[in-house]
């Protein structure tokens, strides 16, 4: 009998719909504040995973999609800290037995990953960060060291614990997370009671900023042109991608709609013309445009007055310029290891105690010096070699994703939102794990 319930929860957890649940979990505990809850419910599953499952692509989902449950209401509490002491020796436990039964009781020979030296040197960098800047604390080089690590972790498991490749988890858990963030805006406005008002204010997610909320949707098109083209109801995924087009102009993040603007053409272009059913392409947007014209000339005036502000700011830079300028003041006075990734000065690049210059090159300039910059080279090589190394017709559409997020990256601070990265460690293990890859275009 526990044998048989062990196999039907092993076969569950490995569905769409066990990360549909989840993510509608997510939805239900955020709206709630129930933080706790969903951190308790979230390491129970991860045990299940790892008590029940040899296939670890069901807890690579939650990891993915864990961050949309976190309306951070009850961060940092007395009973969120208990949660975590108890929560996270439980889950490292149950690692320790899937471990032990599944590698080291079968002599498996675990590979470190092709982008192991890349990832290593660009974590080893970010932990020396700061070396020699007396004002930074340098306790602080072992939370960096366990978020690197952790993010290694991460992707040693995909190339180490999954029995298949791993473009379809990443197209559903893009899906899944956009879709929850996509509601929670939706929750917020309707909500508010100040509807106009509220579509005014950019941060309300808890976890995520609405740019941020922005980059998921931006990496989720390609992936949804991508099914478009696989799919026989490839018009289903045009949708969604369209969705998710009206949910990056509800967030008027200027720098997520250049970046997809730039971006969405070629894509778009390609799939078509990829597509062996190009009419449910087609007609889904041109249905779209027309429909979003006539409303938009119908409602001008509700229009203008929510992008006013977007409109006139045009392609100003928002204060970035002197975010810039203090990066590379503060890189002039350490210029070889940088001041670290959290200071005690107060600029106006500094958001809870954490420098952010928005901008990745500036960030890794003034955080971690000519050493971080230096150090990071490789991982970028590594992953761009990764992606157009014998070219598929899903390495382009996980190109374009990983576009959209260093394109954004050179405006905003994507370079240390580990929840974003998870998405591209994910997309660059599909592409190192791909078994089946599809050409470019048919002969």
């Amino acid at each position: 009998m526990i044998a048989t319930c062990k196999e039907k929860l092993n076969a569950f957890f490995q569905t769409d719909l066990f990360l549909v649940i989840y993510g509608a979990e997510a939805l239900i505990c955020w709206i709630l504040g129930w933080d706790i809850v969903h951190c308790a419910l979230t390491a129970a599953l991860g045990c299940l995973i790892f008590l029940t499952c040899e296939d670890l692509r069901p807890f690579l989902g939650l990891v993915c999609v864990f961050i949309t449950g976190m309306s951070t209401r009850q961060l940092g509490t007395a009973g969120f800290n208990v949660a975590l002491g108890v929560l996270i020796p439980l889950l490292v436990l149950s690692f320790g037995y899937y471990a032990y039964r599944n590698w080291y009781k079968k002599g498996v020979a675990l590979k470190p990953g092709k982008l192991w030296l890349g990832i290593a040197m660009a974590g080893g960098v970010a932990v020396l960060s700061g070396l020699f800047c007396p004002e930074y604390n340098h306790w602080l080089m072992f939370a960096v060291l366990g978020a690197s690590a952790g993010l290694y972790f991460y992707y040693f498991l995909m190339i180490n614990a999954t029995g298949s490749d791993l473009k379809k988890l990443l197209g559903s858990a893009l899906f899944i997370t956009s879709a929850v963030a996509l509601l929670e805006m939706f929750w917020h406005y309707f909500t508010s009671g100040d509807i106009s008002a509220a579509m005014q204010d950019k941060v309300f997610h808890g976890y995520a900023t609405t740019n941020n909320v922005a980059v998921f949707f931006c990496m989720a098109v390609p992936l949804c042109l991508y099914r478009a083209v696989k799919s026989r109801r490839g018009w289903l995924y045009v949708l969604w991608g369209l969705a998710l087009l009206a949910g990056v102009f509800l967030t008027r993040s200027r720098g997520c709609l250049l970046v997809l603007g730039i971006l969405l053409p070629f894509m778009y272009v390609i799939a078509v013309v990829r597509s062996p059913r190009k009419m449910q392409l087609l007609l889904p947007v041109l249905c779209f445009l027309a429909v979003a014209g006539i409303c938009i000339g119908i409602f001008w005036d509700s229009f203008y007055e929510l992008y006013e502000k977007m409109f006139e700011l045009g392609l100003s830079d928002n204060g970035r310029y002197e975010h810039y300028r203090q990066a590379i003041e503060l890189f002039l006075r350490h210029p070889l290891f940088g001041v670290g990734y959290v200071g005690t000065e107060e600029p106006s690049s500094m958001y809870f105690g954490i420098y952010m210059f928005h901008n990745t090159f500036f960030q890794l300039l003034a955080c971690s010096g000519i050493v971080g910059v230096l150090g990071s080279v490789l991982y970028y090589v590594q992953r761009y070699r990764m992606l157009l190394k014998k070219i598929s017709l899903f390495k382009l559409f996980a190109l374009f994703a990983v576009l959209a997020f260093d394109g954004y990256g050179m405006i905003d601070v994507t370079q240390i939102t580990p929840y974003l990265i998870f998405f591209v460690f994910l997309a660059l293990a599909a592409c190192e794990r791909e078994t089946d890859p599809e050409t470019l275009f048919r002969r």
